[in-house]
């Protein structure tokens, strides 16, 4: 299946790639890092494709990009569970070398020194050589759909990626799942979300050896053919559509853009991990009661498998007419224990700043799955805390609300504690 035969492919990849350790890019010591990618465009490209990638590259870490869920930025963010610890990704410089200096045939010695083109970058850079879809390259469509490498011959150091556009040689190969497989079943492929099947199909690859590069682990290679949830060989997983253009993506982009990235291997959980939206389905209004609101739970979230765009929901309760003692404790008297006073809800609605709460606790738990994080660390909110006395919090001096983390538009509020898998104890933001 076509699953199988990409997969070999990525095997033949990572043989190749498997001397590829952190003296390459002498980066995994740092704690935060800088990476400079440098891009060469071989061959012709057109202001729009290079326009698409560049685009990628830049929500790679934009603050703007991840404001919109589920973004490529929070893609990116799993790269920070590896050993080499949190990277932002800086585009560097560019070079079109549009008259194709070396032919429209290339050979797998000519890759590294076309990424010595660009001078400077120095140790810790990364260069991209992309070449057009008129351009072969050894190896492409028949074991390989690009690589990665040190760019130890140069003397600036650093490492180099390659990645070909697929669109006329094996787009079957290459650029699935926008196109029908060369093997297995022969479903309809899935519409290219920037309109391109070679270049959409570039950004899968680029983004699988980008994170194999930093990681200096084969973080996605491990988890290859793999888009959405439930995802299976010759299938992608359940995805997001665009309701206009009918095209497939999971994560979104500066300038409206929309790209399809692919899983991604998590170190916390041992799983793959794929982009999935997390819609809060219901919020519902103090005046509602929902099975089991105010009995056994303040709210709840599970997996939306049975909807089309998968993902996962959320539903919290506004608990201040039914249970402001169990669902938004600390800031109503507790139903039983000590009847200490409360506190005062830093946005001033007991009800709704008890949703908060209790959102953040699902948001979180959803998004890390069965670990949990939250639930760990129940009803404690400050340094000190124990059962019955939230902790030692932010006082407002004007309103004498309590809080723990400030918001947009000065926004207060107050947080549960996470766990923290690396301390192995709940962590408090005060």
């Amino acid at each position: 299946m076509a699953y199988t035969y990409r997969l070999a492919a990525l095997l033949v990849l990572i043989s190749a790639t498997v001397g590829f350790s952190s003296a390459v890019l002498n980066i995994s010591n740092s704690v935060q890092k800088n990476i400079n990618l440098n891009i060469v465009w071989y061959g012709k490209f057109t202001p729009i494709q290079r326009t698409v990638i560049v685009d990628f590259i830049r929500s790679l870490n934009s603050a703007a990009a991840a404001a919109k869920d589920p973004s490529v930025a929070s893609w990116w963010k799993t790269t920070e569970k590896y050993k080499g610890g949190a990277s932002t990704i800086v585009l560097g410089k560019q070079l079109l070398l549009e008259d194709y200096p070396l032919g429209k045939s290339l050979k797998s010695p000519h890759l590294r020194p076309l990424s010595g083109k660009l001078k400077g970058g120095g140790v810790g850079s990364i260069t991209a050589v992309l070449t057009a879809k008129d351009v072969t390259v050894e190896g492409f469509c028949m074991n390989r759909c690009g690589t990665h490498g040190s760019k130890s011959s140069t003397v600036d150091g650093g490492a180099y990626l390659w990645v070909g556009n697929s669109e006329e040689q094996c787009p079957g190969y290459c650029a699935w799942p926008f196109h029908q497989p060369l093997y297995g079943p022969q479903t309809p492929p899935l519409i290219a979300p920037n309109g391109d099947v070679g270049v959409d199909g570039m950004i899968i690859n680029l983004a699988t050896l980008l994170v194999n590069t930093v990681t200096n682990q084969e973080a996605v290679s491990t988890c290859t053919g793999m888009f959405g949830s439930g995802a299976y060989p010759g299938y992608p997983g359940r995805v997001l559509v665009d309701k206009t253009t009918g095209a497939s993506y999971n994560a979104l982009g500066l300038a409206g853009r929309k790209y399809l990235l692919p899983a991604m291997w998590d170190p916390q959980t041992s799983k793959c991990k794929t982009l999935g939206l997390i819609s809060v389905r219901t919020l519902t209004a103090k005046d509602v009661t929902v099975e089991g609101f105010c009995m056994n739970r303040c709210g709840t979230h599970g997996s939306k498998s049975s909807s089309l765009d998968g993902g996962a929901y959320v539903w919290v309760g506004n608990s201040e007419e039914q249970c402001p003692g169990y669902c938004s404790w600390p800031f109503h008297q507790p139903l039983s224990g000590a009847q200490s006073p409360p506190l005062i809800a830093p946005n001033g609605d007991v009800g709704v700043d008890g949703m908060i709460i209790n959102l953040a606790t699902l948001l979180v738990n959803a998004v890390n799955g069965e670990q949990e994080p939250a639930s760990f660390c129940v009803d404690r909110f400050g340094s000190g805390a124990y059962p019955g006395y939230p902790g030692r919090v932010l006082v407002d001096k004007t309103t004498g609300a309590s809080y723990n983390a400030l918001g947009l538009a000065g926004r207060k509020y107050l947080l549960p504690a996470m766990w923290d898998p690396q301390a192995a104890e709940c962590r408090t933001l005060v």
